[in-house]
């Protein structure tokens, strides 16, 4: 047998079973890319059938476009800090220095400053709100709260509002989220606690984005792709679930580090106050937290 017409046919066999294999392995993504980067009608009518089956169901029109993103690199914003205890300085009294915190007491205030960032300020006698009975009207409340701290300058810029959540006690928290580049940073907030209309402590996790890399950019899973891919982990619901709303930003933990990396997320909201964080690169959860007796 002619041994060049023997490698050339091994040649041919193995290009073929190549190109067999990258057509089924990569065509849904090679006919997604052709789709202009969004899904079909008809793909999210599937998906959202299959959602139905597991008894889970979208109230909200759902986004099918494919969006690229790429990590960002974050850091816990220190200069706040250095601001508060310059600011408190001629009323501090003494600092009590423990392993993971500092403590700083005042004439009208304690301030603990973490080592992963979080700065707890404690306002005694609690901060008066101007308009009484704020607390019976979601949207006067944070909007008072915010004035409040704006003229006592430690309001901090740059927050959107995110919503209310109700305790036991009585006691209101305000929570407040970071934006950076036009999306939601979740890993960075700001708490405002009230309580009988009085500003009783305000909570500070604040990052500082160092950089993001455009030329890294990837796609990332549709807002229906990482629905489904949530569903799956949780598995078929034995009671009506209605998915109420979702978004796009990022989200990490807290970490007690110089820097790190925080992924693209879909925030997903439930009927029953249940948020989920899904990685909008791998599907997987990132966070889930039930919003107690939510008030937005």
């Amino acid at each position: 047998m002619n041994l060049g017409k023997a490698k050339m046919i091994l040649i041919v066999a193995f290009t073929g079973l190549n190109l067999f294999l990258g057509y089924y392995l990569f065509w849904p993504e090679v006919g997604r890319l052709a789709s202009n980067g969004s899904f079909s009608p008809e793909e999210q009518r599937l998906a959202e059938e299959w959602l139905n089956e597991n008894n889970y169901y979208v109230q909200v029109p759902m986004d099918r476009s494919v969006r690229v993103s790429d990590f960002i690199t974050v850091t816990a914003d220190f200069r706040l800090r250095s601001q508060l205890i310059d600011r408190f300085a001629e009323t501090v009294s003494f600092p009590v220095e423990t392993i993971q915190s500092l403590y700083y007491r005042g004439d009208k205030e304690v301030m603990v400053v973490h080592s992963n960032g979080l700065i707890q300020l404690r306002f005694q006698p609690p901060l008066a709100m101007l308009t009484e009975n704020v607390a019976t009207a979601d949207q006067t409340l944070h909007n008072e709260a915010a004035d409040l701290l704006t003229r006592e300058g430690l309001m901090p810029e740059g927050l959107r509002f995110d919503y209310v959540e109700s305790k036991h006690d009585g006691e209101l928290i305000l929570n407040y989220i970071q934006v950076f580049d036009g999306l939601p940073l979740y890993a960075g907030t700001f708490k405002i606690y009230v309580k009988n209309d009085m500003i009783e402590q305000i909570d500070y996790y604040l990052l500082s984005p160092l950089e993001s890399s455009p030329d890294r950019e990837i796609e990332t899973l549709a807002a229906i792709e990482a629905l489904t891919r949530l569903v799956e982990d949780l598995g078929p619901s034995d009671t009506p679930r209605a998915v109420s709303g979702f978004e796009f930003g990022y989200y990490s933990g807290e970490y007690d580090a110089e820097k790190w990396e925080v992924p693209p997320v879909w925030r997903f909201i439930l009927d029953d106050g249940q948020y989920y964080y899904v990685n909008a690169f791998t599907g997987n959860i990132e966070f889930e937290a039930i919003i107690p007796e939510q008030l937005q």
